[in-house]
């Protein structure tokens, strides 16, 4: 689960970021977050990947309507413990 606090910048298309190793497997786009880090236990500033443009900016026009955490679950958090 990625827990987004805020969009810095972005979207960038991957290809356009000089020397970026980015997954073939259809990830294009990065937008620039702060997102919770349950590791350190505390915000960080750090790249998402979007598959498309407009997930990408699904997010972006969250954060123009609202303050909330946009959360992203995708198929491997159903194990993990649910976001406090």
């Amino acid at each position: 689960m990625i827990v987004i606090y805020d969009v810095l910048y972005g979207p960038i298309w991957c290809e356009d970021i000089p020397d970026w190793d980015f997954d073939e497997d259809g990830e294009a786009f990065v937008l620039v977050c702060r997102v919770w880090d349950a590791d350190e236990n505390k915000l960080i500033d750090d790249e998402v990947l979007f598959e498309t443009l407009d997930e990408a900016l699904e997010v972006i026009d969250h954060f123009r309507e609202q303050k909330k955490p946009f959360l992203i679950i995708d198929d491997e958090d159903e194990e993990e413990e649910p976001y406090h």
